[in-house]
């Protein structure tokens, strides 16, 4: 037997159906979206500013932001600390989000590790992304000169990101020997970044020494260290090349038929400087056997 069923009940079926299946899709969207936050680095000094980025929230919704201790007992003191309140900012067309947060220069950040929440208040998806608090580190530049050229080298420490900071410099040769340990001549702020430099200076008469200093640097390879308290140190390679050095046999004679025999002093020499000297230098020549023949000959 057959029962026919009135249009208007199928249509209602369909419907039904319809709406299940698109709340079934929509259901399946929001299980599988995902968002993402993160920032520029992953270790930041105190002071310096982190950019953060983020992707994957509903379109034009507001997103809260946090920036929390992981550790238990710094996460209790972030409640009552300004830079550790959540912020608010509002995602774009494409669901993307971009802030920035200011590491605390006179907080408990130092050496810290640092959790950052985002939260959708529309869709209520949620992102995290975790970084560090370590201390600032000097950056020194690699350098060279050439013993006895007139010039000033000098050598630069920079701290990224925190200002106001003295480092002392060490320049220690290959042999690991300390030669030189002192503080900046110059020293000064850049856009919230420490400058700090010291020069070495090269003459023509073969002079070389450490601004303000007697320290004498000679040709080598040394390393350049910059430290100081509450900063990781940095260092870089300081290179003085050796000066030319020519040495010219003098001309000889001798009677044919005897032996000459050089003294290791028949020699001249130019590119000497300050007080180095050449005292005996190796000569051979074919010309010293008795047997060497006249020059010109046969005649």
């Amino acid at each position: 037997m057959q029962i026919a069923l009135p249009k208007t009940f199928l249509g209602n079926l369909i419907s039904r159906g319809t709406l299940l299946i698109c709340l079934l899709a929509l259901t399946s969207a929001r299980i599988f979206a995902q968002a993402t936050v993160q920032t520029d680095k992953s270790d930041y000094p105190p002071g310096s500013t982190v950019y953060i980025t983020g992707s994957g929230f509903q379109a034009n919704e507001q997103v809260t932001l946090q920036v929390l201790h992981t550790d238990t007992t710094s996460a209790t003191e972030d409640g009552s600390s300004p830079a550790h309140q959540p912020w608010t900012v509002t995602a774009d067309g494409s669901g993307n989000i971009s802030s920035t947060w200011l590491v605390p220069l006179d907080e408990d950040e130092l050496n810290s590790a640092l959790q950052l929440t985002a939260v959708g208040q529309t869709s209520g998806l949620t992102a995290k992304w975790t970084f560090t608090d370590a201390n600032p580190s000097w950056t020194v530049t690699s350098v060279s000169g050439t013993y006895g050229q007139s010039a000033s080298v000098t050598l630069t420490a920079t701290l990224s990101n925190s200002a106001n900071h003295t480092p002392t410099f060490t320049i220690t040769n290959s042999a690991n020997h300390t030669v030189f340990t002192g503080t900046p001549a110059s020293n000064t702020t850049v856009s919230g970044h420490t400058v700090a430099t010291l020069t070495y200076y090269l003459t023509s008469d073969g002079s070389a020494y450490i601004q303000g200093t007697n320290t004498l640097l000679p040709a080598g390879s040394y390393t350049i260290t910059a430290s100081g308290s509450g900063t990781t140190s940095g260092s870089n390679t300081l290179t003085v090349a050796q000066a030319a050095l020519t040495i010219t046999a003098k001309n000889q004679t001798k009677t044919y038929g005897t032996v000459f025999t050089f003294a290791g002093t028949e020699f001249t020499t130019s590119g000497l400087l300050g007080s180095d000297a050449v005292t005996s230098v190796t000569l051979t020549s074919p010309g010293t056997a008795a047997t060497a023949t006249v020059s010109g000959s046969p005649y």
